[in-house]
Parts: C-alpha cells; structure tokens; sequence
C-alpha cells in the first residue's frame, strides 16, 4: 500500500514538473515582472541616430532634433531629451526583440539586426505608468522607439551622480517654465486647404491641396509659408497626402497616398501618381474629396456614380491604414458613439425603415468656427439616391483640439467682424484669422478687445475652403519652420 502511495506521488510529481515546461512562451512573456529597486540602467548617454522602420524611408533623411541629445539614467531620476521622470520605477524582461516591436508598436523590425534573439526590455513607470520600454542590444546600446522611428543611444559614462542629475531635471524645469511662459506669447497655425478645380479631360469635378503656416509672436506675424502638398503633423514628422486619380477597368476612382514629406516623391509608383489619366470610355466613378484631416484621421466625401445613379456617402479613415481603405463607425473614434449615433437618428426622427442607415456614413465638417460631426443617410425617391444630412455634435472633442481656443465665442468675433465666413482664434486669444471669400485677415485682440482692421492679410485661391487646422506653440514652432524649410516650401514673409 505503501508503494502504491509512493508511485502515485512520483508519477504526479513528474507530470507537474512536464507541465511547467510546456507553458506557452506568450503566458511567460505577458506575466508583469515585478517592480526593481536599483536601476537597471545607469550612466550618461546621447542619441546617436534614428532608424526608420517605414519601408521606402531612408534613415538618414530623418533629419530629426533628438539626434546628439543627452540622455541621463539614475534611479533618482531620468532625462531624457527634453523629458524627465523623479524617482522613475523599473521592471526588466527577456523576450524575442523582432516579435516584441511587431505586437508592441505594430512596427517591421527588419531592419535592425540584433532583434532577431531574445533581448532584455526595461520597461520605464513614471508614478506607476508605463513611460517607455527601452530595448537593450548591448550595455553600451540601447534604442528607445517613437512614432516608427527606433532611436539608438549609445552610453558615454557609466555612472552619474545623483546631484547631476537633479541638477539637470531643475534645469528642464526652469526652461519648460520659461517655454510655457513664451508660448503664451507665440503660437503657429498649420492650415490645409482644398481649391476647387475640374477635371476637363475626364469632364469630373477635382480638388487641389495646399498647406499655409503661420507664426505668430503676440500681435506680429514672424513667418507665412506656402506648399502645393496636403501636410499632416504627425509625432515623427510631416507626411504628405497625395491624391490620386486612376483607371481601373474604366472605373475612374479617386484615392489617397500618405508618404513622409521627406521621401523622394519617385518612390511612389507611376500607377498611383497618375492624377489626370484619362479615359475615352467609362462605366462608373469613384470621386472622394477631403472634407477634415487632423493627424489621425481623415473625414471625405466619396460620390459612387454608375451610368445609371449617383449615390453620395461621409467617410472617416484612419490614417495609419490608409492602403485599407477601410471606413471607421462612429464609435471607433468617438466615445459613446454608437449612441450618439442612434440618439441623433431619433431627435431627427430617421427611422430605419425610411432611410438606410449606417454607423460609418459620418463625416467631420466645418461650421460657426468650430469642426463638427454630421451624419447622412441616403434613400431612394423616385428611383433616384436622394441624402439627407444631420447633425451629430456640433463641436469635436477636446482630444481633437487639444490647442483650440473655446474661451472667445464667435459671437464676440461678430461684434466687431460682422461678416467673415470662418474663423480661427489662437490658443492665447491674441490673434484672430479670419476668412472671407478668397482673403485671409489676421486681427489683433488686445486687453479682451479684437481690432476691426487687420495686421496682415494675404489672398488665397478663388473656391478654397480649410479642411485642416493645427496649432502649435513652444518648440513645435522651430521644429514645423525647419521641416518646412527642408521640404522646400516658399516663404512669403
């Protein structure tokens, strides 16, 4: 009996310890190693290049800021670049580096030999939130990834002292205070624009697009730059969005190219930079103009015609998969949005039975100085495709814009501009842009009070229409004015 018993527990203990070794590498992996309590980095390093992992992108034309920036690692603290973290917190794991920048950051790896192993990731908290993950290759190398860009550090010295690097946060401290403080005094304005024009070869209606950027500093405008390119700000630069018009099968059909503003333009394919191909002979079209774009999305209007009806429908994409063409639903981009969707239909009275009703028929416009949601259902009458437009919310989130000043309504701006057909207003309320017809004005606004004659003014293509506006201040103005100058746009002040 008492064998019996002995052989049970050795076959139960032999199977407990097999078990443990065919756990799935993922469930290792995904188990939080517990917080350190010494840094698992230390010294002072400095950035020494970006690598880009956007295929067709060279690394060498990033041309990026960071680049020679001084990086500090203590457990006291952290300073890295122009950010700094007091008493950061540390946990430390072995995984497959290929495999962890493809599920992380959703990011192609190919480029960077040394992720191919397994390598150590030190996951950085600041007040118990993930900051970063730094991807250690040796202990004199580690990369740091942002907005597809894997930027590699190279160590300088292997220990620092705690008093530098406090020295060195307070002195970040004091320039951020004295950027604040300036920033309230400087602002810049990145405002895309759509030009109606015709496609006389197709006999089709078409759109240009261009980029103006304004610099302001208190009630003075210090630089204008123009580009004949629809420029989207994003983390790791400007992208440029390309239209292009194609035949396929004698479908004429309308579709966007996002590209680094920086990329050699021959990149792109013939096939997709044939804006004005023409074709003698067509069964249908597909024509998409843009009617919003911010750096993460993008809100068209796309008109399907066959020979034998015209339908017109709202589209948002999102701008990272772009090539998929695939349109969002409200609430993919909008909190609760799937019932401001059904709330709207009903304070409208949309009743599904009348009209055809979608969650992803929803567009972001421009109306009363603010960017909107509106919905559009369409509906057959007479055996033709009729639409019919609602309003969704009449401002867009906070999140979307971030630097929008909301503390000066239009109705102010009417008591001295009476007429104008839109406005924007910066985000420390000194400076009003006002547009009207095919003419920008800029107005001062001092001591609470807007001046009804302009500073500075500039004319603008006949039927253009703003379809983006981006604001920045501090740092982001040098960093905008450089890449504008590197893409080669015209200054015109």
């Amino acid at each position: 009996m008492k064998q019996t018993k002995l052989s049970f527990i050795l076959v139960l203990m032999v199977l407990l310890l097999t078990s443990c070794s065919l756990l799935d590498a993922t469930m290792v992996e995904n188990i939080d190693p517990p917080k350190l309590t010494v840094s698992p980095i230390n010294g002072k390093w400095h950035v020494e290049s970006g690598i880009s992992l956007v295929d067709g992108v060279e690394s060498k034309s990033l041309g990026n800021v960071y680049i020679g920036q001084e990086v500090l690692f203590d457990i006291s603290g952290i300073v890295l670049v122009d950010e700094y973290i007091i008493q950061p917190g540390f946990n430390i794991k072995n995984v497959n580096g290929a495999r962890f920048v493809r599920e992380k950051y959703d990011a192609n790896p190919s480029k960077i030999a040394f992720l191919n192993k397994d390598v150590d990731i030190i996951s950085v908290f600041d007040n118990e939130v993930l900051n970063y993950d730094i991807i250690m290759e040796t202990e004199d190398v580690c990369y740091i990834y942002d907005s597809n860009i894997l930027y590699k550090l190279v160590k300088d010295v292997d220990e620092i002292s705690e008093k530098e690097v406090k020295e060195r946060i307070n002195e970040k401290i004091a320039l951020a205070q004295l950027i604040d403080s300036e920033s309230k005094n400087n602002n810049a304005l990145l405002l895309g624009f759509k030009t109606y024009s015709y496609d006389e070869r197709n006999n089709l209606p078409n759109w240009k697009y261009s980029t103006l950027f304004i610099d302001f500093s208190r009630n003075t405008v210090n630089n204008v730059y123009v580009i004949d390119d629809m420029l989207v700000p994003k983390t790791s630069g400007f992208w440029s969005l390309i239209p292009s018009r194609q035949n396929n099968s004698k479908i004429i059909e309308d579709r966007f190219i996002m590209v680094p503003a920086n990329k050699n333009i021959s990149l792109v394919t013939t096939g997709e930079m044939e804006s004005d191909s023409y074709v003698e002979e067509v069964d249908g079209t597909n024509i998409k103009n843009i009617q919003y774009i911010n750096p993460n999305y993008m809100s068209i209007e796309e008109t399907v015609n066959t020979k034998d009806n015209e339908k017109k429908m709202l589209r948002v994409y999102n701008l990272d998969d772009l090539p998929l063409e695939k349109p969002l639903k409200l609430s993919q981009f909008i909190k609760n949005g799937e019932k401001l969707y059904a709330d709207s239909l009903k304070i409208n009275n949309i009743l599904e039975s009348d009209y055809d009703t979608d969650e992803k028929n929803v567009g972001i416009y421009r109306t009363n100085g603010n960017w909107g949601i509106k919905g559009r259902v369409n509906y057959l009458e007479n055996s033709i495709n009729q639409n019919k437009d609602f309003q969704i919310i009449p401002k867009l989130p906070n999140e979307y814009t971030k630097l929008e000043n909301h503390n000066i309504s239009i109705e102010e701006v009417k008591k001295v501009i009476p007429k104008f057909d839109d406005v924007f207003i910066s985000p420390n309320g000194q400076n009003i842009i006002v547009l009207n017809g095919d003419e920008i004005s800029i107005h001062a606004r001092v001591d609470g009070s807007i001046r009804p004659s302009s500073y500075y003014s500039l004319k603008l293509e006949p039927n253009t229409t703003p379809i983006m506006s981006e604001w920045t201040e501090g740092k982001g103005i040098d960093n905008w004015r450089i890449e504008l100058n590197n893409i080669g746009a015209s200054k015109i002040k």
